[in-house]
């Protein structure tokens, strides 16, 4: 991208975030694996995480029953815990200059957005996956690589500790 003394292109902030936002969109990996949530404006987000502790809804819950059976059905009771998030903030600048958009046969506008949007699933995804050395749970030893067996083994563990679906897979090709 060429620099020079004229001032950034200000018109074009609008076109660069929304490339930069189909790009996160498409490139993150990592971000469906944790539950997203939204706040208008807060230094911390505090949300409840249902069905944790000692009082869990699992399969077993669910019974057999017809419309015509007047026996009561037990009720299950729930636990939450209430869970709060300390937010940091990120910042990415890339000029984009007058001269280098009037001057380019190229839409420059929508490269950089794309560049942006890019960087920014890079990073989320870093900051996701920092995190997986934080979870104890293992299935299995892979030192002989994964199977369909381990596969079914993890998702029975899952289950049989009422982790919230849908259940996602996350590989290290290099281990």
């Amino acid at each position: 991208m060429a620099a020079g003394d004229s001032s950034n292109f200000g018109g074009s902030l609008q076109e660069v975030l929304a490339d930069a936002m189909v790009h996160f969109s498409k490139a993150n990996v990592a971000l469906p694996l944790v539950t997203v949530e939204q706040r208008d404006k807060a230094d911390t987000v505090t949300f409840p995480v249902y069905n944790l502790g000692s009082n869990t809804v699992t399969s077993g819950d669910v019974v057999s029953h017809s419309e015509h059976d007047t026996t009561a059905i037990s009720a299950t009771q729930l636990d939450s815990e209430k869970k709060t998030v300390t937010l940091d903030m990120f910042s990415i600048r890339v000029p984009i200059h007058d001269e280098a958009v009037l001057s380019n046969a190229n839409d420059i506008t929508s490269v950089a957005g794309q560049l942006v949007g890019n960087a920014i699933a890079a990073k989320v995804d870093s900051l996701i996956v920092s995190n997986f050395g934080n979870f104890s749970g293992t299935s299995n030893d892979t030192s002989n690589g994964i199977s369909v067996d381990d596969l079914f083994s993890a998702l029975g563990a899952l289950q049989a500790n009422a982790a919230p679906a849908p259940y996602s897979m996350v590989e290290m090709p290099l281990a």
